[in-house]
């Protein structure tokens, strides 16, 4: 069973290319990932169906796919949920680390100054 990633993923210990103790292992948008449990992956959104066993064997419509790729953007990214709709129309791209609060993001509106 095969699926295309359309989000980034973290690469699994398991992965042929994982190197233990490296930081930064990201599979790109577009990898092909073989894996009997590949549907669960178009499921979370995190990819789409790459062969006709795949697309058998997913269980969600493509309504309920977009609201799940619409939804693992922002949660991979650690946004709060009460901050997706900010983070989708690019007001913001995340947290500062420090601080917790939201950085600005291209479509962030403008403060006034006082």
């Amino acid at each position: 069973m095969k699926a295309r990633l359309v989000h980034p993923l973290m690469m699994a210990p398991g992965h042929p290319d994982f190197v233990p103790g490296k930081k930064g292992q990201w599979l790109p948008v577009g990898t092909i990932l073989e894996h009997p449990q590949a549907a669960g992956l178009v499921e979370q959104g995190v990819a789409r169906c790459a062969d006709a066993e795949c697309e058998q064997a997913v269980r969600i419509t493509e309504e309920q796919w977009q609201a799940a790729f619409k939804a693992y953007g922002p949660f991979s990214r650690g946004i709060a949920m009460e901050d997706y709709d900010a983070y989708h129309s690019g007001e913001m791209v995340g947290y500062d680390p420090e601080t917790g609060d939201p950085i600005p993001g291209p479509n962030a509106p403008e403060l006034e100054d006082d």
